[in-house]
C-alpha cells in the first residue's frame, strides 16, 4: 500500500518493475495518484506529479493487471480540490 507517495515520482517504470519483481502472483498493490490528461505524467505547480491513467495502466501492464480504479478528490488545497485516483493492481502470474 502506497498512500500519497507516488505523487513525488514522475516516471513510475522503476517503481512498478521493482514492485513486480518482489511481489508474488496474486499480490495486491494499492496506491493513489493525482491525475492529468497529459500523458504519461506532468509536473504540477505544487511540485508533485500527476499521472494519466491509461499511460499508468500501460506502464504497469507487464507486471500488474488493473483491479479497481476510482477517480476522486484526494484532498483540498487552498480551497481547491485536488483530483486523483485510487488504484488497485494485482500482480500477474
Amino acid at each position: 500500500f502506497v498512500a500519497d507517495a507516488l505523487i513525488y515520482l514522475g516516471g513510475l517504470d522503476a517503481f512498478l518493475t521493482a514492485a513486480g519483481r518482489v511481489m508474488p502472483a496474486g499480490a495486491l498493490l494499492a496506491f493513489n495518484v493525482e491525475t492529468t490528461d497529459a500523458a504519461p505524467y506532468a509536473l504540477l505547480p505544487s511540485g508533485r506529479f500527476a499521472h494519466e491513467l491509461s499511460a499508468l495502466r500501460d506502464t504497469a501492464a507487464p507486471w500488474f493487471a488493473p483491479c479497481v480504479e476510482q477517480t476522486t478528490v484526494l484532498r483540498s488545497e487552498a480551497s481547491t480540490p485536488v483530483e486523483g485516483a485510487l488504484i488497485l493492481f494485482e500482480r500477474r502470474a
